[in-house]
């Protein structure tokens, strides 16, 4: 029989592992963001569609900014159900997690130097599949690398972008490791690299950088649109994202989002379909 005193400890441990339970949000939603308002809120348009997600899920759902480096690392270490950082559902992203329904659809570019050595950058204006337009593409990468020998050119650190580069420009032009998009993002701005490779809606516009070149899309290593990050055996966070995410494109709201950040309609315009 359990003593009286023992079975009152353990009845308020129980009590407040419970209460600590019921605190604890059932969906965190890790987004990059732009610095913190003075209100303390998160700003950026993953921040927003993280926020309008919360609000539309019939659990208690909290908002956190995605850790700088590796964007699948709080995913990966449970920091995170779920997290909104410009993802490709690429081949290579989809070996480590899963994807909610695509949430966007957008090409990739190139930022350089307004006044450097990649200023007139070749294919200006164009954009490009590697996997459906094979040819083109193909005359595309091989007049960019003509251009990027001895170049330094970079992306985020653990993206598809960088998995592009080095794959098509690895043998021509050096493509850094870097820690963090900030870290990059000063060199380039400082002139001590010379091009970077981003989502268009990522790309930097600071002064004194510029876009150039081409921009590709629906590439086996670039991807195939953006969604939401996810860890490939917990099926709540799938249904909750999919439905929040189908039901901004139905009723407009996310193009109004996108519309609001980046002066351009980046959404897939259907609902109740997986981006791949």
């Amino acid at each position: 029989m359990i003593p009286v005193r023992l079975a009152a400890a353990l009845l308020l441990v129980l009590t407040a592992l419970s209460s600590a339970s019921a605190d604890a949000p059932a969906l965190r939603i890790a987004a990059l963001t732009t610095l913190p308002t003075r209100a303390g809120d998160l700003a950026g348009f993953e921040a927003e569609l993280a926020t309008a997600i919360c609000q539309r899920v019939a659990v208690k759902c909290e908002v956190v900014a995605a850790a700088d480096g590796d964007p699948l690392a709080q995913l990966l270490q449970g920091q995170a159900d779920a997290v909104i950082a410009g993802l490709s559902v690429s081949p290579e992203n989809l070996r480590r997690i899963d994807f909610s329904r695509a949430y966007a659809s957008v090409s990739h570019g190139f930022a350089v130097i307004k006044s450097g050595r990649l200023s007139d950058l070749p294919g200006a204006g164009e954009t490009l599949s590697v996997s459906l337009g094979p040819v083109d593409a193909a005359a595309m990468i091989a007049a960019l690398r003509s251009a990027f020998v001895g170049k330094i050119i970079a992306a985020v650190p653990g993206t598809p972008d960088r998995a592009f580069l080095a794959a098509h420009f690895g043998d021509v032009a050096t493509v850094p490791d870097y820690a963090t998009t900030a870290a990059f993002e000063s060199d380039l701005a400082a002139g001590r690299i010379d091009a970077i490779m981003a989502p268009v809606i990522g790309l930097p516009t600071h002064p004194g950088v510029m876009t150039a070149g081409p921009r590709f899309y629906a590439d086996g290593i670039l991807g195939f649109e953006l969604a939401v990050g996810l860890r490939k055996a917990d099926r709540l966070p799938h249904d909750l994202v999919d439905r929040a995410i189908d039901d901004m494109i139905r009723d407009g709201s996310l193009m109004q989002l996108s519309l609001k950040w980046f002066e351009q309609d980046i959404t897939p315009h259907r609902c109740a379909c997986k981006p791949f």
